[in-house]
């Protein structure tokens, strides 16, 4: 079984149940975070509405957050995630750029040593790129 997000009648994802799920959860865990709505409505009848331009606000703010930190675990729990709302927003045809929380730190990492950034910006948006073709219609 699958589920399908759609931007009005664009298909711009159709995940099986589990992994749409996981995302899902994800997406609640967020908006949370952020105090801010991603856009991502409802699944009903397998079928779940996206605000394209809300969710392009959403996964600015993703990428902003996730910026903001040098805390790599936090980085590397929230890279697959970010990864997905990046190819996702490109796949809707909506420009991502980093906004809002810029310059303000927040959960730093500490400790001897500081482990290297894992992925820059740039590499994440190759990576939600390449992801499209993963994320069947």
């Amino acid at each position: 079984m699958s589920q399908y997000y759609q931007a009005r009648d664009i298909v711009l994802w159709n995940p099986s149940s589990g992994v749409s799920r996981v995302f899902r959860a994800q997406v609640r865990l967020f908006e949370d975070e952020l105090s801010l709505a991603s856009g991502v409505g409802p699944m009903e009848a397998d079928e779940c509405e996206v605000d394209v331009e809300q969710f392009g606000t959403f996964a600015a703010a993703l990428l902003t957050y996730r910026g903001t930190s040098n805390h790599q675990i936090l980085r590397a729990m929230m890279d697959g995630f970010v990864i997905t709302a990046l190819a996702l927003a490109e796949r809707a045809g909506v420009e991502v750029r980093p906004s809002g929380l810029v310059g303000r730190q927040h959960d730093v990492q500490v400790g001897s040593g500081q482990v290297p950034s894992v992925e820059t910006e740039n590499d994440l948006r190759q990576r939600a790129h390449a992801m499209l073709r993963f994320t069947p219609r």
